[in-house]
């Protein structure tokens, strides 16, 4: 099962409403021949308050955390959804979250 790992997103994927379920998207991985891939992991690692460590094939982000509802293709470093940018603040108890 999916989870996102943003604080205080907890969406999840349910395999029974596969009709409702969000997109989910892994943490992107590094080519070696391609530094443009560090440089975007090493972005999303900052906006989602992640250690290299703490990330394992689980860890997903979902469609709640880009503006288009899913990230840009790797080489459109200046567009907005190169990296999770939409509702990555943990909600207080009193605001309404929208999703």
């Amino acid at each position: 099962m999916a989870v996102c790992c943003v604080v205080g997103c907890g969406r999840k994927y349910k395999r029974n409403d596969k009709d409702n379920n969000p997109k989910f998207y892994s943490i992107p991985i590094v080519n070696p021949y391609d530094p443009l891939t560090q440089l975007r992991r090493n972005e999303w690692l900052k906006r989602l308050n992640l250690s290299e460590s703490s990330v394992t094939p689980k860890i997903k982000v979902c469609c709640a955390h880009f503006e288009s509802g899913g990230p840009s293709y790797h080489l459109m470093k200046k567009d907005v959804d190169w990296a999770p940018n939409k509702n990555l603040e943990p909600q207080s108890k009193g605001e309404a979250v929208a999703q």
